[in-house]
């Protein structure tokens, strides 16, 4: 009897390390939540029987974890192994962003740079196969450039930027519109017209009659005026964001307008003048700019009212809608009782400061 017990000992050991029961026990963990341990299972799936799908699943899971560089590690596996797999070029995607997130914790120029050449390389390699791959892997290799970057980073980004815009308006319409290349393609234009938004407002209009030198009022308000046309050149670029479909960057752009309307009042507004005019001087000026403020920030307040009824419509909230909310609580905070007023100064969140580096993309 005890020979027939072990008999059947030894068949059941034998089932358990079975590859199929091996795969059962890591899927019993992912389906628990257990992500990192079924992690582990598939790993020794994978190695057992060099099954590339398992090398896969564990790599997707590894990536869960927050330093992400076991994941990244199978992720160059699996693709060394992958000949002409339809897949390839998604993976390489996904170890890029694994390679990015790594980056990122690092913070510095030469950190970055290792990353966007990666994302480089894959639009070079895979874009032949995948060309809706290029503006997903241009735009976010942008995306790791912060705002207070050096300008040579910057630009570098902006050329991204415009490679992946144009790559968009290549496109097959049904590669075009799928969601997440469209979106990634209004990121980048999005990021392309803040360029035009960080010139009108930089620098502000009393550095810049400072820097007129001897200023009488008509040269004041030629200033104003010139300043004024910057913005209008920035807000074509705001409004052809929308043209992309992608419901978040639209309500940005909207937004971003009403920002630069609201900033100039406030610009204007404050205007301090020459420090050698007379009171009288800056009296005589006063009733026209007051015009020119009111003006604005009724365009504001229209800009923030359309953001806040399309996120309605859409069902886009975050921090574009809330940033819409909090300027209609500057400009009229007795229609808006319920939001918190904040401070006077509207801050642009998100902002690439311009480097002069811009070019229109060719239109679909």
């Amino acid at each position: 009897m005890w020979g027939r017990g072990r008999r059947w000992w030894v068949v059941a050991a034998l089932i358990a390390a079975a590859p199929g029961a091996r795969a059962g026990e890591a899927e019993r963990l992912e389906a628990t939540g257990a992500a990192l341990e079924a992690a582990a299972a598939w790993e020794r799936e994978a190695v057992r029987g060099r099954d590339d799908e398992a090398t896969l699943r564990a790599a997707r899971l590894w990536a869960l974890d927050e330093a992400g560089t076991r994941g990244e590690a199978l992720l160059a596996q699996w693709l060394a192994r992958s000949g002409r797999d339809e897949r390839a070029p998604r993976v390489a995607l996904e170890r890029a962003r694994l390679v990015a997130r790594r980056m990122a914790r690092r913070d510095s120029a030469g950190a970055r740079r290792v990353a966007i050449t990666l994302y480089e390389q894959i639009a070079h390699k895979y874009g032949p196969q995948d060309p809706a791959l290029v503006v997903l892997a241009l735009a976010e290799g942008g995306r790791l450039v912060p705002p207070d970057a050096r300008p040579d980073e910057r630009l570098v980004a902006h050329q991204l930027y415009w490679a992946a815009v144009y790559q968009w308006h290549l496109l097959p319409q049904a590669l075009a519109r799928r969601e997440e290349v469209r979106d990634a393609a209004a990121g980048a234009a999005f990021a392309l017209a803040e360029v035009s938004v960080g010139r009108a407002l930089s620098p502000s209009l009393d550095e810049a009659i400072a820097e007129a030198g001897e200023v009488d009022a008509a040269r004041l308000v030629r200033i104003v005026t010139d300043r004024l046309s910057w913005l209008e050149t920035a807000r074509p670029k705001l409004h052809k964001v929308a043209d992309y479909g992608a419901p978040r960057w639209a309500m940005a752009a909207v937004v971003r307008e009403a920002q630069l309307f609201h900033a100039f009042a406030d610009m204007i507004e404050g205007l301090r003048g020459p420090a050698d005019w007379t009171r009288a001087q800056r009296d005589a000026v006063r009733p026209g700019l007051a015009d020119k403020v009111a003006e604005l920030r009724e365009q504001a307040e229209e800009r923030y009212a359309a953001a806040l009824r399309y996120a309605v419509e859409r069902e886009v909230t975050g921090p574009w809608s809330r940033a819409a909310a909090e300027g209609l609580a500057r400009l009229r905070p007795e229609g808006y009782p319920l939001i918190v007023r904040r401070p006077a100064v509207v801050r642009l969140p998100d902002g690439l400061p311009g480097t002069g580096f811009v070019t229109r993309p060719r239109r679909r």
